[in-house]
Protein backbone atom coordinates (compact mmCIF):
# COMPACT_ATOMS: atom_id res chain seq x y z
CA UNK A 1 0.00 0.00 0.00
CA UNK A 2 0.95 3.37 -0.79
CA UNK A 3 0.31 6.37 1.48
CA UNK A 4 1.16 9.77 0.65
CA UNK A 5 2.65 12.18 3.03
CA UNK A 6 3.70 9.25 5.60
CA UNK A 7 4.73 12.25 8.17
CA UNK A 8 1.30 13.31 8.12
CA UNK A 9 -0.31 9.98 9.22
CA UNK A 10 2.28 9.25 11.59
CA UNK A 11 1.49 12.38 13.26
CA UNK A 12 -2.26 11.71 13.92
CA UNK A 13 -1.85 8.26 14.67
CA UNK A 14 0.77 9.57 17.18
CA UNK A 15 -1.12 12.30 18.81
CA UNK A 16 -4.19 9.91 18.42
CA UNK A 17 -1.89 7.28 20.66
CA UNK A 18 -1.07 10.55 23.54
CA UNK A 19 -4.35 10.52 23.59
CA UNK A 20 -5.20 6.95 24.90
CA UNK A 21 -2.19 7.11 27.05
CA UNK A 22 -3.61 9.92 28.63
CA UNK A 23 -7.42 8.61 29.19
CA UNK A 24 -5.91 5.00 30.32
CA UNK A 25 -2.66 5.67 31.43
CA UNK A 26 -0.43 2.19 31.70
CA UNK A 27 3.16 1.01 31.70
CA UNK A 28 2.09 -1.77 29.33
CA UNK A 29 2.01 0.31 26.40
CA UNK A 30 5.89 0.13 26.33
CA UNK A 31 6.27 -3.46 26.05
CA UNK A 32 3.70 -3.65 23.18
CA UNK A 33 5.72 -0.84 21.28
CA UNK A 34 8.40 -3.23 21.67
CA UNK A 35 6.22 -6.30 20.49
CA UNK A 36 4.94 -4.66 17.30
CA UNK A 37 8.67 -3.56 16.16
CA UNK A 38 9.30 -7.22 16.39
CA UNK A 39 6.04 -8.33 14.00
CA UNK A 40 6.62 -5.40 12.07
CA UNK A 41 10.30 -7.15 11.45
CA UNK A 42 9.26 -10.52 11.20
CA UNK A 43 6.47 -9.92 9.08
CA UNK A 44 8.15 -7.21 6.56
CA UNK A 45 8.08 -9.80 3.63
CA UNK A 46 3.91 -9.98 3.59
CA UNK A 47 2.10 -7.17 1.76
CA UNK A 48 -0.91 -6.06 4.12
CA UNK A 49 0.39 -6.79 7.95
CA UNK A 50 3.29 -4.43 8.06
CA UNK A 51 0.59 -1.44 7.07
CA UNK A 52 -1.62 -2.37 9.97
CA UNK A 53 1.27 -3.28 12.27
CA UNK A 54 2.56 0.14 11.53
CA UNK A 55 -0.42 2.09 12.35
CA UNK A 56 -0.65 -0.07 15.68
CA UNK A 57 3.05 0.77 16.30
CA UNK A 58 2.74 4.90 16.04
CA UNK A 59 -0.59 4.92 17.70
CA UNK A 60 1.14 2.39 20.75
CA UNK A 61 4.39 4.66 20.48
CA UNK A 62 2.59 7.83 21.47
CA UNK A 63 0.53 5.98 24.41
CA UNK A 64 4.10 4.97 25.65
CA UNK A 65 5.68 8.01 25.57
CA UNK A 66 3.15 10.02 27.82
CA UNK A 67 2.73 7.37 29.95
CA UNK A 68 6.99 7.13 30.32
CA UNK A 69 7.46 10.38 30.79
CA UNK A 70 4.38 11.27 33.10
CA UNK A 71 4.64 13.42 35.73
CA UNK A 72 3.63 14.53 39.22
CA UNK A 73 0.08 16.86 38.63
CA UNK A 74 1.68 19.83 40.31
CA UNK A 75 4.43 19.74 38.01
CA UNK A 76 2.34 20.24 34.86
CA UNK A 77 3.31 23.16 33.02
CA UNK A 78 6.18 23.67 34.44
CA UNK A 79 9.59 23.54 32.56
CA UNK A 80 12.06 20.83 33.18
CA UNK A 81 14.27 21.51 35.93
CA UNK A 82 17.41 21.58 33.81
CA UNK A 83 16.08 24.81 32.35
CA UNK A 84 15.23 26.44 35.54
CA UNK A 85 18.76 27.76 36.23
CA UNK A 86 19.37 28.71 32.44
CA UNK A 87 16.02 30.85 32.85
CA UNK A 88 16.50 32.29 35.86
CA UNK A 89 19.52 33.80 34.52
CA UNK A 90 18.21 34.84 31.28
CA UNK A 91 15.99 36.79 33.29
CA UNK A 92 18.55 38.70 35.05
CA UNK A 93 19.79 39.65 31.54
CA UNK A 94 16.22 40.31 30.37
CA UNK A 95 15.78 42.56 33.26
CA UNK A 96 19.31 44.48 31.90
CA UNK A 97 17.67 44.82 28.48
CA UNK A 98 14.63 46.44 29.80
CA UNK A 99 16.88 48.89 31.76
CA UNK A 100 18.46 49.69 28.77
CA UNK A 101 15.57 50.95 27.11
CA UNK A 102 14.45 52.81 29.65
CA UNK A 103 18.15 54.53 29.43
CA UNK A 104 17.26 54.90 25.95
CA UNK A 105 14.64 57.29 26.66
CA UNK A 106 11.58 55.11 26.62
CA UNK A 107 8.67 54.96 29.51
CA UNK A 108 5.49 54.51 30.51
CA UNK A 109 3.56 52.31 28.22
CA UNK A 110 5.92 52.58 25.20
CA UNK A 111 8.62 51.04 27.50
CA UNK A 112 6.20 48.42 28.52
CA UNK A 113 5.08 47.39 24.95
CA UNK A 114 8.96 47.29 23.55
CA UNK A 115 9.88 44.85 26.18
CA UNK A 116 6.42 42.55 26.19
CA UNK A 117 7.06 42.61 21.98
CA UNK A 118 11.41 42.17 22.06
CA UNK A 119 11.50 40.04 25.44
CA UNK A 120 8.11 38.53 26.45
CA UNK A 121 8.17 40.66 29.85
CA UNK A 122 4.72 41.65 30.58
CA UNK A 123 4.86 42.82 34.48
CA UNK A 124 5.27 46.29 33.08
CA UNK A 125 2.01 46.53 31.06
CA UNK A 126 -0.79 47.74 32.71
CA UNK A 127 -4.51 46.23 33.00
CA UNK A 128 -6.19 48.27 30.74
CA UNK A 129 -3.53 47.64 27.54
CA UNK A 130 -4.13 43.87 27.69
CA UNK A 131 -8.30 44.21 27.98
CA UNK A 132 -7.98 46.37 24.93
CA UNK A 133 -5.60 44.01 23.07
CA UNK A 134 -7.77 40.79 23.88
CA UNK A 135 -10.88 43.16 23.47
CA UNK A 136 -9.80 43.50 19.39
CA UNK A 137 -8.40 39.86 18.82
CA UNK A 138 -4.51 40.97 19.24
CA UNK A 139 -3.82 39.46 22.84
CA UNK A 140 -1.17 37.38 20.51
CA UNK A 141 1.37 39.80 19.97
CA UNK A 142 2.10 40.52 23.83
CA UNK A 143 3.16 36.73 24.03
CA UNK A 144 6.42 35.55 22.55
CA UNK A 145 5.52 33.23 19.54
CA UNK A 146 6.13 31.90 16.22
CA UNK A 147 5.11 35.47 14.81
CA UNK A 148 7.69 37.36 16.63
CA UNK A 149 10.28 35.03 15.78
CA UNK A 150 8.87 34.67 12.34
CA UNK A 151 9.67 38.41 11.99
CA UNK A 152 13.15 38.41 13.42
CA UNK A 153 13.81 35.49 10.87
CA UNK A 154 12.51 37.29 7.86
CA UNK A 155 15.46 39.41 8.04
CA UNK A 156 17.90 36.76 7.73
CA UNK A 157 15.83 34.89 5.14
CA UNK A 158 15.56 38.37 3.10
CA UNK A 159 19.65 38.69 3.57
CA UNK A 160 20.99 35.56 3.14
CA UNK A 161 18.80 32.43 2.92
CA UNK A 162 17.02 33.59 0.17
CA UNK A 163 20.28 34.38 -2.45
CA UNK A 164 21.86 31.53 -0.51
CA UNK A 165 19.94 28.60 -0.70
CA UNK A 166 19.94 26.85 -4.37
CA UNK A 167 23.71 27.98 -4.07
CA UNK A 168 26.93 25.13 -3.49
CA UNK A 169 27.25 27.05 -0.26
CA UNK A 170 24.19 27.25 1.35
CA UNK A 171 25.04 24.98 4.22
CA UNK A 172 27.03 27.83 5.68
CA UNK A 173 24.14 29.30 6.23
CA UNK A 174 22.71 27.09 8.54
CA UNK A 175 24.93 28.14 11.78
CA UNK A 176 23.94 31.71 11.74
CA UNK A 177 20.19 30.58 11.39
CA UNK A 178 20.14 28.10 14.38
CA UNK A 179 22.00 30.53 15.98
CA UNK A 180 19.70 33.19 15.49
CA UNK A 181 16.66 30.81 16.68
CA UNK A 182 18.07 29.11 19.84
CA UNK A 183 20.14 32.36 20.70
CA UNK A 184 16.72 34.67 20.47
CA UNK A 185 14.50 31.96 22.14
CA UNK A 186 17.37 31.32 25.12
CA UNK A 187 17.75 35.50 25.48
CA UNK A 188 13.68 35.77 26.31
CA UNK A 189 14.19 32.91 28.75
CA UNK A 190 13.29 29.31 26.46
CA UNK A 191 9.57 29.83 27.46
CA UNK A 192 7.82 26.37 26.04
CA UNK A 193 5.71 28.42 23.17
CA UNK A 194 8.79 30.12 21.56
CA UNK A 195 10.79 26.51 22.24
CA UNK A 196 8.06 24.96 20.32
CA UNK A 197 8.45 27.55 17.63
CA UNK A 198 12.16 27.42 17.67
CA UNK A 199 12.08 23.44 16.68
CA UNK A 200 9.48 24.17 14.05
CA UNK A 201 11.48 27.10 12.18
CA UNK A 202 14.46 24.73 12.60
CA UNK A 203 12.92 22.24 10.94
CA UNK A 204 11.81 24.54 8.04
CA UNK A 205 15.30 26.33 7.36
CA UNK A 206 16.53 22.51 7.08
CA UNK A 207 14.15 21.22 4.76
CA UNK A 208 14.48 24.84 2.73
CA UNK A 209 18.35 24.19 2.59
CA UNK A 210 18.01 20.87 1.57
CA UNK A 211 15.87 21.55 -1.50
CA UNK A 212 13.65 19.03 -0.99
CA UNK A 213 10.10 19.76 -2.80
CA UNK A 214 8.53 18.43 0.38
CA UNK A 215 4.77 19.79 1.01
CA UNK A 216 4.98 22.65 3.94
CA UNK A 217 2.31 20.16 6.04
CA UNK A 218 4.81 17.32 5.69
CA UNK A 219 7.35 19.45 7.32
CA UNK A 220 4.99 20.69 9.81
CA UNK A 221 3.62 16.69 10.85
CA UNK A 222 7.73 16.69 11.25
CA UNK A 223 7.97 19.98 13.43
CA UNK A 224 4.90 18.48 15.49
CA UNK A 225 6.66 14.57 15.88
CA UNK A 226 9.57 16.11 17.28
CA UNK A 227 8.01 18.37 19.40
CA UNK A 228 5.66 15.71 21.18
CA UNK A 229 8.32 13.18 21.20
CA UNK A 230 10.56 15.72 23.28
CA UNK A 231 7.21 16.87 25.33
CA UNK A 232 4.15 14.53 24.68
CA UNK A 233 1.87 16.68 27.52
CA UNK A 234 2.60 19.76 24.78
CA UNK A 235 -0.14 18.80 23.05
CA UNK A 236 -2.51 19.99 26.16
CA UNK A 237 -0.91 23.05 25.95
CA UNK A 238 -3.62 26.06 24.62
CA UNK A 239 -0.47 28.05 23.03
CA UNK A 240 0.69 24.82 20.96
CA UNK A 241 -2.48 23.61 19.86
CA UNK A 242 -3.82 27.29 18.62
CA UNK A 243 0.09 27.74 17.01
CA UNK A 244 -0.60 24.61 14.97
CA UNK A 245 -4.04 25.15 14.11
CA UNK A 246 -3.16 28.41 13.01
CA UNK A 247 0.07 27.30 10.39
CA UNK A 248 -2.26 23.93 9.74
CA UNK A 249 -5.11 26.18 7.67
CA UNK A 250 -2.92 28.94 6.31
CA UNK A 251 -1.99 25.80 4.49
CA UNK A 252 -4.83 24.46 4.08
CA UNK A 253 -6.51 27.27 2.85
CA UNK A 254 -4.50 29.98 2.01
CA UNK A 255 -1.84 28.18 -0.05
CA UNK A 256 -3.92 27.07 -2.77
CA UNK A 257 -5.70 30.76 -3.48
CA UNK A 258 -1.58 31.94 -3.14
CA UNK A 259 -1.38 31.95 -7.16
CA UNK A 260 -4.95 33.88 -7.55
CA UNK A 261 -4.13 36.70 -4.96
CA UNK A 262 -0.24 37.32 -6.65
CA UNK A 263 -1.94 37.97 -9.81
CA UNK A 264 -4.26 41.22 -7.87
CA UNK A 265 -3.26 44.57 -7.91
CA UNK A 266 -1.67 45.48 -4.81
CA UNK A 267 -1.01 41.70 -4.04
CA UNK A 268 0.73 41.93 -0.76
CA UNK A 269 -2.34 43.26 0.94
CA UNK A 270 -4.24 40.63 -0.10
CA UNK A 271 -1.98 37.74 0.92
CA UNK A 272 -1.83 39.50 4.44
CA UNK A 273 -5.35 38.95 5.02
CA UNK A 274 -5.57 35.83 2.91
CA UNK A 275 -2.85 34.91 5.39
CA UNK A 276 -4.80 36.27 8.49
CA UNK A 277 -8.46 35.17 7.64
CA UNK A 278 -6.81 31.66 7.07
CA UNK A 279 -5.32 31.85 10.85
CA UNK A 280 -8.13 33.19 12.09
CA UNK A 281 -10.55 30.54 10.88
CA UNK A 282 -8.15 27.84 12.18
CA UNK A 283 -7.86 29.39 15.54
CA UNK A 284 -11.27 31.11 16.19
CA UNK A 285 -13.60 27.56 16.90
CA UNK A 286 -10.50 26.53 19.83
CA UNK A 287 -10.01 30.30 20.77
CA UNK A 288 -13.89 30.65 21.36
CA UNK A 289 -13.97 27.41 23.57
CA UNK A 290 -11.38 27.85 25.94
CA UNK A 291 -11.54 31.87 25.71
CA UNK A 292 -15.35 32.23 25.65
CA UNK A 293 -15.34 35.19 23.39
CA UNK A 294 -14.64 35.71 19.27
CA UNK A 295 -13.59 39.20 17.45
CA UNK A 296 -15.82 38.99 14.37
CA UNK A 297 -13.51 41.47 12.38
CA UNK A 298 -9.92 40.85 14.41
CA UNK A 299 -8.30 39.19 11.16
CA UNK A 300 -8.95 43.15 9.60
CA UNK A 301 -6.46 44.19 12.01
CA UNK A 302 -3.61 42.04 11.10
CA UNK A 303 -3.01 43.23 7.56
CA UNK A 304 -2.20 47.07 9.58
CA UNK A 305 -0.71 45.44 13.23
CA UNK A 306 1.92 43.04 11.79
CA UNK A 307 3.53 45.45 9.63
CA UNK A 308 3.61 47.90 12.86
CA UNK A 309 4.62 45.30 15.20
CA UNK A 310 7.42 44.25 12.48
CA UNK A 311 8.53 47.87 12.60
CA UNK A 312 8.71 48.19 16.63
CA UNK A 313 10.28 44.69 16.99
CA UNK A 314 13.23 46.04 14.32
CA UNK A 315 13.50 49.61 15.68
CA UNK A 316 13.58 47.91 19.49
CA UNK A 317 16.45 45.72 18.85
CA UNK A 318 18.00 48.65 16.95
CA UNK A 319 17.37 50.53 20.08
CA UNK A 320 18.92 47.90 22.20
CA UNK A 321 22.14 47.77 20.22
CA UNK A 322 22.26 51.58 19.79
CA UNK A 323 20.62 53.38 22.77
CA UNK A 324 22.28 56.65 21.92
CA UNK A 325 21.30 57.37 18.70
CA UNK A 326 17.51 59.29 19.73
CA UNK A 327 15.63 59.20 16.39
CA UNK A 328 15.79 55.55 16.92
CA UNK A 329 14.19 56.08 20.57
CA UNK A 330 11.93 58.48 18.84
CA UNK A 331 10.80 56.43 15.96
CA UNK A 332 9.84 53.34 18.47
CA UNK A 333 7.74 55.74 20.09
CA UNK A 334 5.48 56.52 17.38
CA UNK A 335 5.06 53.47 16.36
CA UNK A 336 4.03 51.61 19.44
CA UNK A 337 1.58 55.05 20.43
CA UNK A 338 -0.05 54.93 16.35
CA UNK A 339 -0.14 50.84 17.15
CA UNK A 340 -2.21 51.41 20.73
CA UNK A 341 -4.51 54.11 19.23
CA UNK A 342 -5.71 51.59 16.39
CA UNK A 343 -6.06 48.89 19.11
CA UNK A 344 -8.38 51.62 21.49
CA UNK A 345 -10.34 52.64 18.32
CA UNK A 346 -11.45 49.83 17.23
CA UNK A 347 -12.02 48.23 20.33
CA UNK A 348 -14.78 51.00 20.97
CA UNK A 349 -16.83 49.25 18.88
CA UNK A 350 -18.12 46.16 20.95
CA UNK A 351 -20.44 45.05 18.98
CA UNK A 352 -17.74 43.72 16.87
CA UNK A 353 -16.67 40.98 19.52
CA UNK A 354 -19.48 38.27 20.77
CA UNK A 355 -18.88 37.07 24.72
CA UNK A 356 -20.03 34.26 26.55
CA UNK A 357 -19.82 31.70 24.26
CA UNK A 358 -19.74 28.36 25.30
CA UNK A 359 -19.47 25.58 22.64
CA UNK A 360 -19.85 22.44 23.24
CA UNK A 361 -16.60 19.94 22.50
CA UNK A 362 -18.38 17.98 20.01
CA UNK A 363 -20.12 21.02 18.03
CA UNK A 364 -15.64 22.51 18.29
CA UNK A 365 -14.72 18.94 16.76
CA UNK A 366 -17.23 19.01 14.18
CA UNK A 367 -16.57 22.47 12.80
CA UNK A 368 -13.35 21.99 12.74
CA UNK A 369 -14.43 18.50 10.62
CA UNK A 370 -16.55 20.74 8.24
CA UNK A 371 -13.65 23.51 7.94
CA UNK A 372 -11.17 20.89 6.88
CA UNK A 373 -13.50 18.94 4.47
CA UNK A 374 -14.37 22.25 3.00
CA UNK A 375 -10.87 23.18 2.65
CA UNK A 376 -9.55 20.14 0.72
CA UNK A 377 -12.70 19.88 -1.17
CA UNK A 378 -11.79 23.75 -2.32
CA UNK A 379 -8.12 23.07 -2.75
CA UNK A 380 -9.17 19.53 -5.45
CA UNK A 381 -11.29 22.36 -7.54
CA UNK A 382 -8.73 24.70 -7.64
CA UNK A 383 -6.24 22.47 -8.74
CA UNK A 384 -8.40 20.41 -11.36
CA UNK A 385 -9.70 23.59 -12.86
CA UNK A 386 -6.04 24.89 -13.16
CA UNK A 387 -5.37 21.52 -15.22
CA UNK A 388 -7.54 23.20 -17.95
Amino acid sequence: MIVRLPLVWASILFIAGILAGHFWPSMLWLPLVFLTLLAIMLCRHRHHAPDVLTVLFWVLLGAARICAGSVAPEMEGRSPAVLSGIQAHMQQRADRLVARLQDAGLEGEPLALSAALLLGQRQLLQRNTRQAYSQVGASHLLALSGMHLGILYGLLYMLLLRWSRHGPWRWHVLPPALLLIWGYALLTGLSLSLVRASIMLSVFTVGTLAERRQPPIHLLALSALVILMCSPHALFDIGFQLSFLAVLFIILIYTPWQQYLYDLPGHWLWEVLGVSLAAWLGTAPLATYYFHTLPLTGFLLNPVLIPLTTAIIYLGLSTLLLPMVYPLTWLLTQAIMVQTWIIRQWGAFDCLVLHNLYPAPLAVVLIYALLIIASLRIKATLALSSEY
